[in-house]
């Protein structure tokens, strides 16, 4: 599932990170983290309702900024993570 997921957005624009769920609650979501927003505007235009897998996809942003994202641009630090993983 990972890798089918990378093929199809990294034809968008560069990937940091790839996340699959499988959990019972959260089974069939991924999070998916763009390098940029202009990457992610153009993937979740494109590529919304997509049938992928048999199931039509349903892209939406993420409200919070992914570690991988804090990291990348220099924000992220054990305070955060601390913070973030107390919600």
């Amino acid at each position: 599932m990972m890798h089918s997921l990378f093929h199809l957005f990294s034809l968008y624009g560069d990937i940091l990170e790839i996340t699959v769920k499988r959990n019972v609650k959260m089974k069939g979501q991924a999070f998916v983290v763009f390098s940029n927003i202009d990457s992610a505007s153009k993937a979740m235009h494109d590529l919304q309702g997509y049938t992928f897998f048999d199931k039509k996809l349903n892209i939406q942003f993420s409200r919070n900024v992914s570690d991988i994202g804090l990291k990348s641009r220099g924000e992220f630090d054990k305070f955060t993570a601390k913070k973030r993983f107390q919600k």
